[in-house]
């Protein structure tokens, strides 16, 4: 089995949801794989991406600190952004109260992540819709540019589709934003160690073009990571 090419075709139909197996698996195990997908595909229907309220911030904060660890930015940081009309920010929330309640994100520790809108909604607090937030995702839009800034989903929750259901959501919101205009794209910095991060970031068709040397507070390189929305002419 070339265990090579299977693995390249998994990774180009993960953000489909359709599942590929090894050609040396059994029938057995490939029914076996499907009904998992299905099974985690009903789990997220269960929940909902919608903007953040300045009412989670709480549950954003533990998420926060549960992905990024020191590097955490701290509340005040966080709560600025819903007072910006340039930031975005979603959330994963347990929308029926179907999870297990725990707040919190995972995703790229250290890593880039995405955003949020300064829209009404973000900013005008109001009751949250449910019990417990899963991830979330901040993103600053400028011009034909928008760069995810932070992306976290629960340490317990993650390989679950939940990163992957947010970057859809930015990537839809970004074309909504370009308005056409060539050489739209969107961006972001991840660390140059985070190769969990960067694997995750060229999955959804980010690639690689710069680096930028002592970027991080330790001196840590980043490496500079965009997708285009359109093909440049």
């Amino acid at each position: 089995t070339d265990w090579g090419t299977d693995n390249a075709i998994n990774a180009r139909m993960a953000s489909t949801g359709r599942v590929v197996v090894p050609s040396c698996c059994s029938v057995g195990a490939v029914w076996t794989t499907r009904r998992a997908a299905r099974a985690r595909a009903r789990s997220l229907r269960r929940h909902a991406i919608r903007p953040a309220l300045e009412t989670d911030l709480t549950q954003i904060m533990r998420l926060e600190k549960a992905c990024f660890g020191t590097t955490a930015w701290d509340e005040n940081d966080v709560r600025s952004q819903f007072r910006h009309d340039f930031a975005r920010i979603t959330v994963f929330d347990d929308a029926d109260g179907c999870g297990d309640g725990s707040a919190g994100a995972a995703g790229s520790r250290g890593g880039a992540a995405a955003g949020t809108s300064g829209s009404t909604s973000a900013r005008s607090g109001g009751a949250g819709l449910g019990t417990g937030l899963y991830g979330y995702l901040l993103s600053w839009t400028t011009r034909n540019e928008v760069q995810l800034m932070r992306l976290g989903v629960h340490p317990d929750q993650q390989h679950k589709g939940i990163g992957s259901r947010l970057m859809s959501d930015l990537l839809e919101y970004a074309v909504l934003c370009s308005e056409g205009q060539e050489g739209a794209k969107v961006t972001l910095e991840v660390r140059k160690s985070n190769e969990r991060a960067l694997n995750f970031y060229l999955l959804h068709g980010f690639t690689q073009v710069a680096t930028r040397r002592n970027y991080y507070p330790d001196s840590e390189d980043a490496i500079l990571m965009d997708r285009l929305l359109l093909p440049q002419t």
